[in-house]
């Protein structure tokens, strides 16, 4: 049989790349590269996941002590029929709420466990949301109305300005580096917050090393000096916009000289994050990336609310699912 070329999206972080399999012989012969140059998946044998030896591809019983690896192969029909007995019987016994299911990343499908859970009659569904994603796609879905969901390679390609907080994707994620290179090549600006001297803080035109913790107090000051210099889009936010005088009125409690003694960065520097010269070069303008070590700090959810305020305000694309250092 000849072989066909089949098109596909690899699932194994978030840029979902497409990719092409050779097939022959309704097997997987062949995987293409990712177009991200730095892609991790270089590293792991694609076709080994497929056609190993000893991938489990049917259901296995335990028949001897635990640690003996004795196991009898069963069929799915009896596997299925001794879960949802062993299941019912423990619902019987300590009631639904015994059961708990916990996630990945979009990757295990959350959706069928929660659909799942709902028909045991258990609420006990956890994953890595407080630990990765959990503060920011509250605060998207309160402030936008939508689900956030990932910066793709082309918006950092075609971005004027990328700020990140407290992140290090040099170290953590090199997909994300690739196109915040290729981005600075074209004349991008990069501004890094971060208490450490990282990777990206020595690429970056501009370093902001703020007092940890203190990270809302810098958000806010900046957020002060882009209303006070209208350097917001105000059709924008006269159109789709609640709130504003409000917000700043409470930005005014955050002048540039109270910021910078909080955060321990130079006034200068702050002006200088916040204003055209650096931050605001219009459209497309700037991308926020943030570490998800803030999904763990006691101020996680008002440190995601005010930086997503600060990229409404100038109608920016705004990014709030990203990896941790």
């Amino acid at each position: 049989m000849a072989r066909e070329i089949k098109h596909t999206i690899c699932f194994r972080c978030k840029p979902r790349c497409r990719l092409e399999l050779e097939v022959e012989d309704n097997q997987i012969v062949n995987v293409s590269t990712s177009p991200i140059k730095k892609c991790p998946r270089k590293w792991a044998p694609d076709l080994e996941r497929f056609y190993h030896p000893d991938r489990l591809n049917y259901p296995l019983k335990r028949v001897g002590e635990k640690g003996e690896n004795k196991w009898q192969q069963i069929t799915w029909d009896e596997a299925l029929d001794e879960i949802a007995a062993k299941l019912q019987t423990l619902k019987d016994q300590y009631g639904a709420e015994t059961l708990g299911v916990t996630a990945g990343t979009s990757r295990t499908y959350e959706e069928l466990n929660s659909r799942f859970l709902n028909l045991f009659g258990s609420p006990n569904q956890c994953g890595q949301a407080q630990i990765c994603h959990g503060n920011s796609a509250v605060v998207a879905t309160t402030l936008f109305g939508w689900w956030p969901y990932w910066m793709h390679i082309e918006k950092l390609q075609n971005t004027r300005c990328v700020m990140l907080i407290g992140r290090n994707p040099p170290h953590s994620h090199q997909t994300i580096w690739e196109g915040i290179e290729e981005g600075m090549k074209k004349g991008a600006k990069l501004i890094v917050i971060d208490p450490r001297r990282s990777e990206s803080a020595e690429a970056a035109d501009l370093w902001l090393q703020l007092r940890p913790g203190t990270d809302c107090a810098l958000l806010l000051g900046m957020i002060n000096i882009i209303i006070e210099e209208d350097l917001y889009d105000k059709a924008f936010v006269t159109n789709w916009c609640h709130g504003f005088d409000a917000l700043a009125q409470r930005a005014k409690e955050y002048p540039l000289d109270k910021v910078a003694e909080i955060t321990w960065v130079p006034a200068d520097q702050i002006q200088a994050a916040a204003a055209r010269d650096i931050g605001g070069l219009g459209r497309p303008g700037r991308l926020r990336a943030q570490s998800r070590h803030h999904q763990q700090e006691i101020t996680g959810i008002q440190l995601w609310r005010v930086g997503a305020v600060q990229q409404i305000l100038q109608r920016r694309q705004v990014s709030c699912r990203q990896f941790r250092r």
